[in-house]
């Protein structure tokens, strides 16, 4: 529940892992086979060779040439690049859930009521140890993503009809349905905490 593209984050790393696979059988070969090493030498020479000549069939002054500037403006490409896709990581995150306005004014609904409402409906059952509620901003509409931890040995088709409970509530409350994502999550907790026993 991010706005992160994810598209574009498998095909960065698709196109990585496949150069890195394409880098290593290379290196591979140039080791065990030693045509595929004579190959690499004789290529290695001829680009140190025809470098010189290549910077000088384009130059731009004595000691510069367009290849230096060409190499340089597609560094600076590539960093921003990679900035921009730094900075479209994650995303989405919101604090409220909601904002109505009317005739007598404007109402805005704070994730952390939400999460206090939710957190208070769901602890009080048995099976269930912790809440975390956080709400995202996705195309345009908010939704909430609840994790619940459950404690050790609990029924997650009994957590997940609490947390369908608690929604409803929670629609009620709100006056209009939202798109809610509910994860039952196992963790260290879980397994380290006792089960609270009832008498």
């Amino acid at each position: 529940m991010s706005s992160t593209h994810r598209w574009l984050n498998r095909m960065l790393l698709a196109v990585l892992g496949l150069t890195l696979v394409a880098i290593g059988a290379l290196t591979a070969a140039a080791g065990l086979v030693p045509e595929a090493a004579e190959s690499w030498t004789s290529i290695g020479t001829s680009a140190v060779t025809g470098f010189p000549g290549l910077l000088a069939s384009a130059p731009l002054t004595a000691d510069t040439s367009w290849w230096t500037i060409a190499a340089l403006a597609l560094m600076v490409v590539c960093a921003a690049l990679l900035v921009g896709w730094i900075a479209s990581q994650g995303g989405g995150r919101t604090s409220t859930v909601g904002r109505q306005e009317s005739a007598s004014g404007k109402t805005t609904v704070e994730t952390s009521l939400v999460a206090d409402a939710l957190r208070t409906a769901l602890e009080e059952n048995d099976q269930v140890l912790a809440v975390a509620v956080s709400s995202w901003r996705v195309r345009r509409h908010t939704g909430l993503r609840v994790r619940v931890q459950p404690r050790r040995g609990a029924s997650p088709g009994a957590i997940v009809a609490a947390a369908n409970e608690a929604i409803a509530g929670l629609d009620t409350l709100l006056g209009e349905r939202i798109p809610v994502l509910v994860s039952v999550q196992n963790g260290a907790r879980t397994r380290f905490t006792r089960t609270r026993r009832v008498d």
